[in-house]
Formats: structure tokens, C-alpha cells, sequence
């Protein structure tokens, strides 16, 4: 099968191989440890890089495309299809000239036939991106904040006994829930609510014996070190009332009750000044501020 090669002012552009993985990794890695050219959605891990790329490669909807010129890459840009949705999640572009950053997002659009929503989650300082996104009719979603918790920086943990990890008889209140408080979530949510996700670990909160909120937590297989808090909602009227506290407190304990885990991480939207500060007034700190961007899908 031949695969789709496409020239742009000297560039060759073509989607990435298995054959030619390793190359596109450590490209991947290379440009994404300038901190300007940080992209939220991609690890700094190359192990963690490598598995997500051979994830990539079992559904012809999602994108690894490379910009080369003499047979050597300059270029690279990643692209999660979301399985339910008309969303596709970016990695990069990483580029070293300009030109090959706008060539790889025309290539994105065109293949994708302008059908999906392309979303960029990278570092606030990376201005030039922010301009070439626009060039393209993309806007500016939002700014978000990674923040991280260190063990031992931990502080004014709360207690609560009315924690629970979930199980399938809350499955039902769980999809509504998440459906109601998250629409455009990213989380896979048919294997949370399946438990077929072992990477994910879900606790629910409760009141009266009835579930009023819940926590996803991540953890990675080949970086035990880390736990990201990807999600955590409590229905309308029961927040601002210490039950979201009470489930972050109960997540922190649990990841520190691995010796191996060193740290947990989340990213929250600066305009949740609530949620900002009390995650700082647990422990975290903001690591680094992004910026979400999307170009829209035009049908």
C-alpha cells in the first residue's frame, strides 16, 4: 500500500511508519524538552511516548506525520482521534522553521477534511504557535495550569470514612453523572465504568449512602513514579461544602501509600480560582501554564 506523501516548499510530508518509529520518538523528545515547545499532550517519558505511538498505529483515524527534507525528519505532529467524538488532540507541531509547523497543520486539516474539531494544549510561551493556529482561524480556548504534589509537601489533608472505590452497581449514576458535569471529556469512559481500564482507579464520595461525587485516577505502568488526577466532580449541590477536598485528600493518601510514587499531577483552568487555590492549599504548585486552543471543524 502506497502511503500518502505530499510536498510543501521542499518539504516532504508523509505519514510515520512502524519502521520508522524510533526516529519519530526521539524527535518527539527532543523538541519537547525546550520548554517553549511543550506540548501537554505528550510525556516526557520515552517509554510512555513509545507506547502511546504504538497505540496510535491500531486505528487508521489517528495521525503521526512527519516533515522531512533529505530523508531526515524536521518536523512532527500527533493526533488522538477520539472515538466517540469530532475532536482530534495534537502533539506538537514540532518544527525548527515555521514554515513546516504550518505545512504539518495544513496536512492535519486536509486529510481530516476539515471534519474535526484539532485541539492544541501546549506551553503560554510558545507565541509564535499561538499565531500560526490562528493564521488557520483557531482560537483561543483557555488557559490551563499543570500543577504538581510532591510527596512530602503535603498539607491539611482532610478525613473521611464515605469513600469508596466504585463498582458496577453505581454505573449508571456514574455515566449520567459524568455526562452531565463533563460532556467533552477526553477519559474512555465505556472501559472505566466497564473496569476494563486498569489504569484507571475510580472512587465515589457518598452522602447517605447515596453518591454524590467521584475522583479518576491514573497511574502509568512504565513510570511508577507518577499519578495524574484526571478528573473530579461533585453534582451541583453538594460543592463548595468539603467533598471535593475530601476526595483529593483521600487520592493523596492513596498514591503516597506507594513508596514509589513521588508525585501526583492535574491540570485545572485558571478561571476556577476555586479549584486553583484549593489545590494549592493542599500542596500542589503550578508547574507550568498552557494553552488550549482549537481550530473548528467547518462540517
Amino acid at each position: 500500500m502506497n502511503l500518502p506523501i505530499h510536498f510543501f516548499g521542499g518539504t516532504m510530508i508523509k505519514k510515520v511508519t512502524k519502521s520508522h518509529i524510533n526516529q519519530a520518538i526521539r524527535y518527539a523528545l527532543k523538541m519537547n524538552q525546550i520548554d517553549e515547545m511543550k506540548s501537554s499532550f505528550l510525556s516526557s517519558k520515552r517509554s510512555l511516548v513509545k507506547k502511546d505511538f504504538i497505540d496510535l498505529f491500531s486505528h487508521d483515524k489517528h495521525l503521526i506525520l512527519g516533515d522531512y527534507r533529505r530523508f531526515s525528519m524536521c518536523g512532527l505532529i500527533v493526533c488522538y482521534k477520539h472515538p466517540h467524538q469530532d475532536f482530534m488532540d495534537c502533539a506538537g507541531p514540532f518544527y525548527e522553521d515555521m514554515s513546516v509547523g504550518h505545512a504539518l497543520i495544513e496536512e492535519v486539516l486536509n486529510l481530516t477534511s476539515f471534519s474535526q474539531n484539532v485541539i492544541f494544549f501546549f506551553d503560554h510561551r510558545h507565541q509564535e504557535l499561538i499565531k500560526l493556529i490562528e493564521s488557520f482561524g483557531g482560537h483561543l480556548q483557555g488557559d490551563e495550569s499543570q500543577l504538581i504534589l510532591k510527596r512530602g509537601q503535603e498539607k491539611n489533608i482532610s478525613h473521611s470514612e464515605n469513600i469508596h472505590a466504585y463498582d458496577r452497581s453505581h454505573q449508571s449514576w456514574l455515566k449520567m453523572t459524568h455526562d452531565h458535569l463533563f460532556p467533552d471529556s477526553y477519559i474512555p469512559m465505556d472501559d472505566v465504568l466497564s473496569m476494563k481500564d486498569s489504569s484507571r482507579q475510580t472512587y465515589l464520595i457518598f452522602d447517605s449512602d447515596q453518591p454524590i461525587g467521584y475522583l479518576i485516577l491514573k497511574s502509568y505502568p512504565d513510570f511508577l513514579q507518577r499519578k495524574t488526577i484526571e478528573m473530579i466532580g461533585v453534582i451541583d449541590r453538594y460543592r463548595h461544602k468539603g467533598y471535593g477536598r475530601a476526595l483529593l485528600s483521600y487520592a493523596i493518601r492513596e498514591c503516597f501509600l506507594d513508596p514509589r510514587v513521588t508525585s501526583i499531577d492535574l491540570i485545572v483552568e485558571n478561571v476556577n480560582t476555586h479549584a486553583l487555590n484549593l489545590y494549592t492549599n493542599l500542596g500542589f504548585q503550578v508547574l507550568r501554564t498552557n494553552v488550549n486552543m482549537m481550530i473548528a471543524k467547518k462540517r
